[in-house]
């Protein structure tokens, strides 16, 4: 699969993605985690020898898992910065999003300054290695092809990030049919994500885990349609807009979901 991968090879980022390492290893591959000393360091030498071969220890790390990850880095009351990631799914343009802020990275979401911003403080600051964060987000697209824009098509992960591509997809012009495109046959694409502090480097994880299902299977459950119904109906009109959602396109799926939900 394609896959993106930046660091900023700082000695503090390398320790950190060591540290996801063996962590994730742990967890997925059945390792004695109950000696976290053990686990970390056997990770770390792991890390080191198998990095030069395949790009880095959070790429080895999500190999062995289905998420994306994101490596953030929170010295004091500073702000966290994007210090290392490994995508295929969630996000494109990973090399600008490098060294970036937190809330630069989430500029273009709209509210994000005025309603988002310090609630994502909040989070961020509770964080402990025994507390982590939860959340869903979802989106409605075009194709239900699973692979960040970015990374498929006309060559796949050889296209570039630095350019504009990864953005939402406009509607085709017309169904293969040759119908006018309805609501119907659009994507729904939700993801899972996770916030955790790590307990050596005290570095934050944000991990992604990305599903894409067909608009028309959440038509068909009714208690699926009436909980995206709830959401849906609760955006503003920026907010549906960066989901992907035209006025009309939002109005056709409110009256298909209110349908499905009766």
């Amino acid at each position: 699969r394609g896959r993106a991968a930046v660091s900023d090879g700082r000695a503090t980022t390398r320790r950190a993605e060591a540290e996801v390492f063996a962590a994730v290893r742990a967890a997925a591959l059945g390792d004695d985690a109950s000696d976290t000393n053990g686990a970390a360091a056997a990770g770390r030498g792991s890390a080191e020898s198998q990095s030069h071969a395949r790009g880095g220890a959070l790429e080895e790390a999500a190999r062995l898992v289905s998420e994306d990850l994101i490596l953030l880095r929170q010295e004091g009351d500073d702000a966290a910065v994007l210090c290392a990631a490994t995508v295929c799914f969630s996000f494109g343009q990973l090399p600008r999003k490098l060294g970036q802020p937190v809330a630069a990275i989430h500029a273009p979401v709209p509210g994000f300054a005025t309603s988002l911003r310090r609630p994502l403080d909040r989070i961020f600051a509770r964080l402990r290695p025994d507390k982590g964060h939860w959340r869903a987000n979802f989106e409605f697209r075009w194709s239900g092809d699973l692979l960040h824009p970015s990374l498929g098509g006309g060559g796949a992960a050889a296209s570039s990030l630095d350019d504009a591509k990864g953005e939402l997809g406009a509607a085709p012009a017309t169904h293969p049919n040759g119908e006018a495109p309805s609501m119907r046959d659009a994507w729904l694409r939700a993801e899972y994500q996770t916030l955790r502090r790590l307990p050596e480097s005290g570095h934050i994880l944000f991990t992604v885990d990305t599903y894409t299902d067909p608009l028309a299977a959440v038509l068909r459950h009714a208690p699926a349609a009436s909980a995206l119904l709830s959401r849906v109906k609760a955006l503003s009109e920026p907010f549906a807009a960066y989901k992907g959602l035209a006025p009309d396109q939002r109005a056709e799926l409110v009256a298909l979901l209110r349908e499905a939900a009766a």
